[in-house]
């Protein structure tokens, strides 16, 4: 009331209650708030501002959470897009933009894709954070993830059966454990 429901800390009040309760797994309760702070940021802020970006992301976010991951894809593009033009490639919040579109290709089975956006979001964050940074660590740890996928496909193989990855050698000696 004090401020009106378009001030720009109402809307992230609003925001930041719908990313709570997404956080506490009320999905269902989350996704309203989520949506009315996207739609009243993109009336007030427009679609380029950082807290607009930060909106659509978090919308995205909450889509992929509940299984929708064709509209978690829109939003996360849209986001990647608006970032890179309006932030640049190394800004923080793209590659957050860059890391939460790969982690959905990964999830959507395009793992080719999906290492090309975490490989760069890796790369970014060594960059802009330094080799010892949480960022860089989770950029890490996801790119990792998502080329050991492939190997979770491949058949059980003992030891010394010859691998299936076509090498020739025994698994043992190409990935050094049997599964």
């Amino acid at each position: 009331e004090t401020l009106g429901d378009r001030h720009s800390d109402t809307l992230a009040s609003i925001n930041s209650l719908g990313f709570l309760l997404m956080d506490k797994g009320d999905l269902d309760g989350a996704e309203p708030l989520l949506r009315e702070a996207l739609e009243a940021r993109r009336e007030t802020l427009g679609d380029r501002h950082p807290n607009t970006l930060t909106s659509i992301n978090n919308l995205g976010l909450l889509l992929k959470d509940q299984g929708d991951l064709d509209g978690a894809e829109a939003l996360y593009r849209e986001a990647l897009e608006l970032c890179r033009e309006t932030l640049g490639d190394q800004h923080p919040n793209t590659l957050t933009s860059i890391t939460n579109f790969g982690t959905l290709l990964k999830d959507k089975g395009d793992l080719d894709g999906a290492a090309a956006q975490l490989r760069e979001a890796l790369e970014g964050s060594l960059v802009v954070f330094g080799p010892g940074h949480p960022n860089t660590r989770t950029a890490q740890q996801r790119l990792m993830g998502c080329e050991r996928a492939p190997a979770a496909r491949r058949p059980k193989q003992g030891p010394n059966d010859r691998c299936a990855c076509g090498s020739d050698l025994k698994f043992k000696k190409c990935h050094g454990r049997p599964r």
